[in-house]
């Protein structure tokens, strides 16, 4: 059978490279199927604010209602610049060979296909936007590197963490502002405890005690350097803390001053985080065990109990009323009953669209941050959960803390806040890319498109750009949580194709939505050889790319100082590495960005990797393959992967799990 490699990098961005080096092979032969586009989201504060302003300098003018790469005629009409006329072209007998072979056999596994109404005008009635921006706050603004990961609120204050120290804020919807910044230069947690103490954890550092009474002026009054420390939960007057490598400490911080620990138990593996307390029981999310109960009846004699196996990394846990919501990377956020505290049940598992890292319940709203953004549903039934929308936000999506139905959110160095109106019944629709490339010499592509809203979904018309490039849909109505499929063929010529097409729906938020199409040598990467490499393994083996030839591989880059990588390469291990390595799929982690290799150990036995973890002494393969400026100026990290001829088929600066998976199934059903 055959497999694939996927290898992930999470380092700063290294020299562009000449040249490309040695390839796998010499064939010249341009991949066939999927291939994506970087979405260029940089977590690297010098570099972000660059990406950033161009990517703004050539966004589309909000009044336009057609998409880009379209203008408006002289009836209204969306057309293409050059005035051709693509209604009379799709329905000529010029398209008929596309048409008949989107009707035949080919297509029997998605059903008859269909065209869509041509047009990309904005329709006239739209529902109402269940999820609507109010705030965004960029502390980098007025000075200071911010990259934030974890958000608390308390009393009427929002605490934030994670590059830049700890920030204080003040979460009015509408008029949200800093009131305070500081205190050390990294964390990954924060736990407010009450009368303005606030507790923060750096894994590599320890615990950290805070004055924040005074925003204006934030105190540091007391650490305790405990390696491992992660996830926080106070109980009773007592601080409980996850340490990775063995379980959960319980500090008496009744003085502030002098944080003691006073008891502790075994039995946690890799825990991130710790749960609010409910009736004398903490939960754990461990990434190697699943949900893990903790009886804290005795608060200075905490029980580990049976772990709930989820199948996945589990990341976060949040709990309102009688369940529990654990964020699961790729597979989402999966709901489970407490009505049995020792025994949760799962009874439901919401697809997020992205890599769940975070999620906040309240009084039946749910909200889930996801890398890609934000997606919400009404959980006054939590074993029925009801979709409200979601929204893609600019960077990358982190952390997550609900308040009156404001969700308040960690957007890498942005803080914003989203309004959720659970009254609001709308569709809501996600594409799982909007670039994509086509093979030069002719075939097609394919999307889902998926309705994440509580409304169903119409698509309502389809318009390229480009008369070579024929748009067919496997439905043109989405029931809420249903996806399809949509599919993008270009008759191929010999000449290259650069072309938008715009999709029109019902979704309130984004009726007109923008796929941009290019051939596969486009990309400056798509099509070509992978640059071979040999690296030592942390377990002591070496491992050479040119040795995978006959399996596709996956390759994830990651540095141990990342502060989004745990998450990432937890998640690829988990939803990819161990779905996919015994249909033959190669994933490998490579640590490109370290000064020694003991820090990767530390790293990989940590968060218990089970896949296969390299080190790239001096970042010398990243920079093989981050060999565009225009890529490597915004790369911290990065996954690919490579077909079993060895020649790379997709790359992207950001992870995307859905697109991941699209790829490697298109490469596993293509062999």
């Amino acid at each position: 059978m055959v497999g694939i490699t996927v290898v992930a990098f999470c380092a700063p961005a290294p020299e562009v490279a000449a040249s490309v080096t040695t390839a796998l092979n010499g064939s010249p032969a341009l991949a066939v199927g999927s291939g994506l586009w970087t979405r260029e989201v940089n977590p690297c504060p010098w570099h972000h604010w660059i990406v950033l302003l161009l990517a703004l300098a050539c966004a589309p003018a909000e009044t336009s209602p057609c998409a880009y790469g379209f203008e408006v005629d002289e009836v209204g009409k969306c057309v293409p610049p050059d005035g051709e006329n693509i209604d009379d072209t799709d329905d000529t007998d010029d398209t008929d060979d596309t048409d008949d072979t989107d009707d035949t056999d080919d297509t029997d596994d998605t059903g008859t296909w269909r065209s869509l109404p041509a047009g990309c005008a904005v329709p006239s009635a739209l529902a109402t936007d269940p999820i609507v921006l109010t705030d965004e706050l960029v502390p980098g603004e007025q000075g200071g590197s911010y990259e934030m990961l974890d958000i608390e609120l308390a009393d009427g204050v929002a605490y934030a963490v994670g590059e830049g120290g700890l920030l204080v804020l003040d979460p009015t919807p509408g008029a949200a502002r800093v009131l305070g910044a500081g205190v050390g230069s990294r964390f990954h947690r924060v736990e407010p405890l009450g009368q303005g103490l606030v507790a923060l954890t750096h894994r590599e550092v320890g615990l950290v005690l805070v004055d924040a009474s005074d925003p204006a002026a934030l105190s540091q009054v007391a650490s305790l350097a405990v390696a491992g420390m992660e996830g926080m939960a106070a109980v009773e007057g007592y601080l409980y803390a996850s340490v990775h490598d063995h379980g959960v400490y319980v500090l008496d911080v009744s003085d502030p001053t002098r944080p003691v620990k006073v008891g502790g138990s075994m039995g946690l593996s890799a825990a991130w985080e710790l749960s609010k307390p409910r009736e004398g029981w903490i939960y754990a999310a461990d990434n190697a065990l699943g949900v893990v109960p903790i009886d804290v009846s005795d608060p200075l004699f905490p029980l580990v109990g049976t772990p709930v196996d989820l199948g996945a990394a589990v990341l976060h846990v949040s709990i309102d009323g009688d369940h529990l919501y654990a964020s699961t990377g790729g597979f989402g956020v999966v709901v489970l009953d407490l009505a049995d505290p020792a025994a949760p049940l799962p009874v439901a598992t919401l697809p997020t669209g992205g890599s769940a890292v975070m999620a906040d319940a309240d009084e039946g709203l749910l909200v889930a941050a996801d890398h890609d953004g934000i997606a919400a549903w009404d959980v006054s039934d939590p074993a029925a959960p009801v979709p409200l929308g979601r929204e893609a936000t600019p960077q990358v999506a982190l952390g997550v803390a609900l308040g009156s139905d404001v969700a308040w959110v960690t957007d890498w160095t942005a803080i914003e806040g989203w309004a959720i109106d659970r009254a609001a019944v709308a569709p809501e629709l996600s594409l799982s890319s909007s670039e994509v490339l086509v093979p030069i010499e002719g075939g097609s592509v394919e999307l889902r498109v998926t309705n994440h809203g509580s409304a169903a979904l119409s698509l309502l018309g389809a318009l390229s750009s480009d008369a070579r490039l024929a748009i067919a849909a496997s439905t043109d109505s989405l029931a809420p949580g249903e996806e399809g499929l949509l599919r993008l063929s270009f008759a191929g010529d010999g000449d290259e194709l650069d072309a938008s097409v715009c999709l029109v729906s019902d979704d309130p938020d984004d009726p007109v939505q923008t796929i941009m199409v290019g051939t596969s040598n486009g990309d400056p990467y798509i099509g070509l050889a992978a640059p071979d490499f040999e690296l030592p393994g942390i377990d002591g083996n070496t491992y050479r790319l040119s040795d995978q030839l006959g399996h596709p591989v996956m390759l994830a880059f990651f540095a141990t100082w990342c502060s989004v990588c745990p998450s990432e390469v937890s998640d690829i291990d988990q939803s990819i590495y161990q779905a996919y390595k015994d249909a033959g799929v190669v994933v490998w982690a490579i640590a490109s960005g370290d000064t020694d290799i003991e820090s990767v150990v530390r790293f990989a036995e940590g968060f218990e990797l089970t896949l296969p973890v390299l080190y790239d002494e001096g970042g010398r393969v990243q920079a093989d393959y981050v060999t565009q400026p225009e890529v490597g100026a915004a790369t911290h990290h990065g996954e690919w992967i490579i077909g079993a001829d060895g020649v790379i088929v997709y790359h992207a600066a950001d992870y995307d799990h859905d697109a991941v998976v699209d790829v490697i199934e298109a490469q596993l059903g293509g062999q």
